[in-house]
């Protein structure tokens, strides 16, 4: 799949994720939706309250994915600069679009790390300025902590990028003489490797920024809800750190294709690049399926809220 069509796609599915998150019953289907997710109830104003927050960050995390797309794309198809320039006349196909993987890569790198972006910038700004309620506040005795919203596996996993990304950088370098591996751009190599960790450290602060900041509730429920729109920011910036480190081995990986002539078994360098992708897709398609079955989504719930929810 070439550059453009997959930022048509991409396009399409993000103008649709706007459509579904239009502001009415659409959004409070959206936090309902949620609220059954985390077992958590929702009634009354407080039912608007997290239909229009929900909503809001939907929509600007719809319109981060458009900026990511055509951030990508534009530079490409209009100026010749980026991944979309990336192919050369050799791979381009009878239609005229490119059969490079990078371009398409980082299409989809750009609406996911967009997507978590808006939604988490909306997030942060609504947490550090709550909505303060004139009568008497609920509190609780001690502060959560970044461990109380995030599960282990997302947080944790959030840092493990950071040291595959050098790792997998490192396994290339090794390569190149045994398999014959191009030379990697120096550019490129530096970004897998320095992106992660600038984006952890910035998770990090965040994090702790988002923990500090006082809650404004009136009721247990209020509070939960806080509680549970906290674990949507941080997830989300967690979110970031990991696509970026995600996609630093699947960019290299596509630099690497690009530069290969020649098939396997004449080229085993050709082999090694296959069987990277492959072992990242599955590595990531168990990750996706522990995560899944473990619902970090509630995590929280578990953490801080482990009894039913408050009435």
């Amino acid at each position: 799949m070439g550059t453009t069509t997959m930022a048509f796609v991409l396009v399409v599915f993000a103008v649709g994720q706007l459509v579904a998150a239009r502001p009415g019953s659409a959004a409070m289907a959206r936090a309902r939706r949620h609220a059954r997710r985390i077992d958590l109830e929702l009634s009354g104003e407080q039912a608007d309250m997290v239909a229009r927050r929900l909503g809001m960050r939907a929509r600007v995390g719809a319109l981060g994915s458009l900026v990511g797309v055509f951030a990508v794309w534009v530079p490409g198809a209009v100026w010749g600069i980026g991944p979309y320039a990336d192919a050369s006349a050799s791979v381009r196909s009878a239609a005229g679009d490119e059969a490079s993987f990078v371009g398409p890569i980082a299409a989809a790198v750009a609406f996911f790390v967009g997507q978590s972006v808006g939604s988490a910038a909306v997030a942060w700004s609504e947490v550090l300025r709550p909505t303060r309620s004139p009568g008497p506040r609920v509190a609780r005795a001690s502060r959560p902590g970044f461990g109380d919203y995030v599960a282990p596996l997302e947080r944790v996993g959030s840092w493990v990028v950071v040291a595959a990304a050098a790792v997998f950088v490192l396994v290339l370098l090794a390569l190149r003489g045994p398999v014959g591996l191009p030379t990697l751009p120096v550019g490129l190599v530096v970004a897998v490797v320095a992106a992660p960790v600038l984006a952890v450290a910035l998770q990090e602060w965040l994090g702790a920024r988002l923990v500090a900041a006082p809650q404004a509730a009136d009721s247990p429920t209020a509070l939960a809800w806080d509680d549970a729109m906290r674990a949507v920011t941080l997830r989300d910036v967690v979110t970031v750190t990991l696509v970026i480190g995600v996609a630093g081995p699947f960019a290299l990986l596509g630099t690497l294709s690009d530069a290969l002539t020649g098939g396997w078994p004449a080229n085993p360098a050709i082999g090694v690049v296959d069987a990277l992708f492959v072992a990242l897709l599955v590595a990531l398609t168990v990750t996706a399926i522990v995560s899944t079955a473990l619902a970090p989504w509630r995590h929280f719930r578990r953490r801080l809220w482990p009894i039913e929810a408050p009435a």
